[in-house]
């Protein structure tokens, strides 16, 4: 059985104390289990807990994924968090950018501890590229959840979830329908540190969203942009489905043609429908052209 990420909440709060950032992850709130971390960071932020503010669990009863999945973890073995952010000086424009920019910290954060060619799939996916279907392996997701007071900037917030698989076995992971899951351990054949990159991974999320918040959003949408680009390139067709959650499996194909202003996904819908903007669309699969 692997160690808990701390033994104690000393522990934890040295291991915060220890941080190379100004707000993400001081305070440092840790669990040994827990339902849920976005739960404890929503019921937290709005109760006026500080941006930057961390809750971090070893194992989730009740993890959350996107629409309304659910995210199973082995316990000890990822890294399961929630990061308070409180936008203050970012332009609304630049908010539904968030998951993007959360995945693409996590990404590098891989890449610098573990070597690891992570990157990200969008909207909020943390994957390994792969030459066979359906074009990636998953090793990581992001759920945000916010909420947003229009001329009460003080009052706004975003919870950032994020789920990443470390050092899983195959036997970890349920049986998965879709892409297959994917660890540290498995790609590397080594154990990740998971401290190391947890650290990483805050240092890396506080500098992008200083960036955004110094009004370099355009810096940082390039980021996104030459990530996406440098695995699929512009031509990639894809395979989506328009209204995750819906039972009517309605499938699109189309040439990915980038990102509009606000993250959505642009697609040339084939054969011959134009291009189309897609704010909550799941991608399935992924080929080059």
């Amino acid at each position: 059985m692997d160690k808990p990420l701390f033994s104690d909440a000393a522990r934890a709060a040295a291991f915060a104390e220890s941080l190379e950032t100004i707000s993400l992850g001081k305070p440092l709130h840790y669990f040994q289990t827990t339902r849920s971390t976005n739960d404890l960071a929503l019921e937290a932020a709005r109760s006026g807990a500080a941006h930057g503010t961390v809750f971090i669990a070893d194992q989730q009863t009740g993890g959350r994924g996107r629409s309304g999945r659910s995210w199973h973890s082995a316990p000890n073995r990822g890294l399961l968090l929630s990061v308070i952010v409180r936008p203050r000086e970012i332009a609304p424009a630049d908010l539904g950018w968030i998951p993007l920019l959360a995945g693409l910290s996590v990404a590098r954060a891989v890449q610098s501890c573990c070597g690891l060619a992570a990157t990200i799939k969008w909207p909020n996916d943390v994957v390994i590229p792969a030459d066979h279907a359906p074009g990636w392996r998953k090793l990581g997701g992001i759920l945000c959840e916010s909420s947003l007071t229009p001329g009460a900037p003080e009052q706004s917030f975003a919870v950032i979830g994020i789920g990443l698989n470390v050092n899983h076995t195959l036997e970890d992971f349920p049986p998965q329908p879709k892409a297959p899951p994917t660890s540290v351990l498995l790609e590397t054949k080594k154990h990740g540190d998971r401290r190391a990159i947890l650290a990483e991974l805050l240092r890396e999320l506080e500098d992008t969203l200083l960036v955004l918040e110094q009004g370099g959003g355009e810096s940082v949408r390039s980021r996104v942009l030459e990530a996406l680009q440098s695995w699929w390139t512009v031509n990639a067709l894809l395979t989506i489905n328009p209204q995750p959650g819906d039972i009517s499996n309605e499938r699109l194909e189309g040439v990915f043609s980038g990102l509009d202003e606000y993250g959505r996904l642009r697609l040339h819908v084939l054969p011959g429908s134009g291009e189309r903007t897609f704010a909550d669309a799941e991608i399935l699969g992924m080929r080059k052209l």
